[in-house]
Formats: structure tokens, sequence, C-alpha cells
């Protein structure tokens, strides 16, 4: 099964920011769907999917592919890669594992103001706290808030 929308993921979005907008573009009122049709396990906090638990649960990727039309290693560039013990890469550092924020989500209020609307990978970064772009702090927002921010640009 391919889904009928499936609109191309960004160079630095979150994995668990292009399930949303997935989810969203083919009207599913949640991303539940996505993890249950992609056998993707879906954790207290989504966020927790741009670890290195889902580099592990390469099947799961790659029914995610299926569904998406999109390459697995792709997808895999949506999250941090793994590196030994408890670390992950990210770009050309190494950093602890527990360095990803998984209890909440960051968002920067300018970015989802404006089109393309999507959440960054950097955002999931425990010690990222402020917007490059434009110097202003993130904000933690429910998984619900992130929702509907992402829907609301109908993506």
């Amino acid at each position: 099964m391919i889904l009928p929308k499936r609109p191309i993921p960004f160079f630095d979005e979150s994995l668990s920011g292009y399930i949303f907008r997935l989810a969203s573009a083919n009207h599913f009122e949640n991303p539940l769907p996505m993890f249950q049709l992609s056998g993707l396990t879906m954790p207290g906090y989504l966020s927790r999917i741009a670890c290195t638990t889902i580099l592990r649960a390469t099947q799961s990727l790659e029914r995610l592919s299926i569904l998406c039309n999109y390459s697995s290693d792709s997808l895999r560039n949506l999250t941090f890669c793994e590196s030994e013990g408890r670390f992950v890469i990210y770009g050309n550092e190494t950093i602890p594992e527990n360095a990803i924020h998984n209890l909440k989500s960051k968002v920067c209020p300018m970015c989802l103001s404006e089109s393309p609307m999507y959440s960054r990978k950097v955002w999931e970064l425990a010690f990222y706290t402020a917007c490059e772009r434009h110097l202003i702090s993130l904000i933690e927002v429910a998984l619900l808030a992130k929702k509907r921010y992402l829907g609301r640009a109908g993506i």
C-alpha cells in the first residue's frame, strides 16, 4: 500500500515531524495510523522516535518507506545516526543519546508561522533552546498542539 499523499521530507526535518505531516496530509486525526501501518512501536512520547531506537527497527523503517514511497535511507537521515554505545551522531558531532529531548516537543513559533511548515530535527536536541534563524527561544508544546500547528498548514 502506498499512501495517496506523500509529502517529500525536508533535509533538516525530524522523523517524528515528518510522520505528523504524512498523517495530516492523508487526513488522519493523529499519527497513530502511521505507526500501525509501518509497524513502528508507538512510544510514550512521539519525539522519542527520533532517537536511535528507530534505527534498530529497520524493517519498520522499510515499511514506512513503502507507505510514503521514499527511500528508507532518506528516512533514516531524518533520525540521529547511531554510534557506539549510547551515543548518536548529529552532523559531525557525537553526542549522548540522552541529549535527545523526548519529553515534550520544542518548536519555533516563527518558523511554524512560515511556509513551508515542518518540525526541524535540531529542535529535538535538549541543549538546543533557540532558533538560529529567528534568534528567539523555542517553546515546549504538547504533542497534540504540535499536531495542530502542523495540521493548520494542511500538510
